[in-house]
């Protein structure tokens, strides 16, 4: 029995921190919303990239295990060494290598707790070589989770799924991706500042898209749904928040498709409820998503939405009240859904109050983390130690 119960847990979120995506973004707010609440510990990332230079900016505790090649087996030993050194008591991993690497680590540092979060199969095997390969890794992510205290899938639908993959129920449970509704608050917020940086007239119709410029983001696809809002009079310019290698294809197809000086491109932004104050509507055409945090804080800035209906999407638009579903791949069918608010403001803003009181009701980064918590409660009081988690 941990003999002080009123002293903090150490507690370390384990990642590979290639890119700024969702994954990497989730794991710095959880590790900065416990440090708040007193909670020592931090990141733990085996790529020395932007996410690890973001959590250092926002003062996290960061820590480097590097990967001297792909699958290199030596950072496991590495990792333990460390998380012993660190005399963490509970590690939480995410993605499917965070997840392999900090799972077997802790079978080399006794009493450990394991918690690992499952963001999205899709994304997380996007690089992945064959179909093969693909469902090897799957498979290893199932074959693992035996190490972990539980299992936190982002929607419900994903934990369905890894329980019909062989995932024990009680070792699922869901969490929803949560933003921070009290940062993306239109009301904190004053409108015109991003349109008067890129030079976008008060009467355009501004439309907006984020993440990685990958090809399964759809991007491209992004870029012609404007296109075709033009072709049918409407005033409309698409803004790509995000970089990626895919970045110059996109800026020439733009200028292809007619948009230039009605395409803005600048890269990755730290102030996206600034951003997203200027925008009229949010356009998302992934091929694959879970619950797509850009999409929720959009709509928590009151910001209408067309989206395909990929992963869990449809559970975040049920009812199509704060936007509109539309089948995968209908680039046709985007561009319909948003004329039909672009061209009618009374519809447009009613869509956004129902987006952000949907954000509040069932989205709130508050209840996530506080679920969290005490996912993580639980695991460390089944082995006996007793913490106080709660800010002084």
């Amino acid at each position: 029995m941990n003999p002080d119960p009123s002293a903090r847990p150490r507690v370390y979120q384990v990642g590979v921190g290639l890119a700024l995506r969702g994954a990497e973004v989730h794991a710095i707010r959880l590790a900065t919303r416990l440090r708040e609440r007193g909670v020592a510990g931090g990141l733990i990332f085996t790529y020395d990239h932007e996410p690890a230079a973001d959590a250092r900016r926002r003062g996290l505790e960061v820590h480097v295990v590097p990967k001297t090649r792909r699958g290199d087996p030596t950072v496991i030993p590495r990792l333990a060494r460390l998380i012993r050194g660190l005399s963490a008591d509970l590690i939480h991993t995410h993605l499917v290598n965070g997840n392999f690497f900090g799972r077997l680590a802790s079978i080399f540092v006794p009493g450990l707790s394991v918690i690992s979060t499952v963001h999205n199969y899709g994304d997380a095997l996007v690089a992945v070589r064959s179909d093969g390969e693909r469902r090897f890794i799957y498979r290893q992510d199932i074959w693992t989770s035996v190490l972990c205290d539980k299992v936190i899938a982002v929607t419900e639908s994903l934990r369905t799924q890894l329980i019909a993959d062989g995932m024990p129920p009680a070792r699922v449970v869901s969490i929803l991706n949560g933003v921070d509704s009290e940062r993306f608050d239109p009301a904190r917020v004053t409108r015109g500042a991003l349109r008067a940086e890129l030079g976008v007239a008060p009467a355009t119709t501004l439309l907006a898209s984020a993440g990685r410029l990958v090809a399964p983001k759809g991007f491209d696809k992004f870029l012609r749904v404007v296109a075709g809002l033009r072709g049918k009079g409407i005033d409309a310019a698409a803004l790509v928040l995000g970089d990626g290698p895919d970045r110059d294809a996109l800026i020439a197809l733009a200028r292809e498709l007619g948009l230039d000086g009605h395409a803005y491109f600048p890269g990755y932004r730290d102030d996206l409820e600034q951003v997203y104050a200027d925008i009229d509507g949010f356009v998302l055409c992934s091929d694959t998503e879970t619950t797509s945090l850009v999409t929720l804080e959009a709509m928590a800035m009151e910001k209408p939405a067309a989206v395909w209906a990929v992963g869990s999407l449809p559970e975040v638009l049920a009812g199509e009240t704060a936007g509109r579903l539309v089948p995968h791949g209908d680039v046709a069918g985007l561009v319909d859904a948003v004329a039909a608010f672009a061209t009618d403001a009374a519809r447009a803003a009613a869509m956004g109050r129902a987006g952000r009181e949907i954000v509040e009701n069932r989205f709130s980064e508050r209840v996530q983390i506080a679920q969290t918590v005490d996912v993580y409660r639980a695991a460390l009081e089944r082995r006996g130690k007793r913490f106080r988690w709660e800010a002084a």
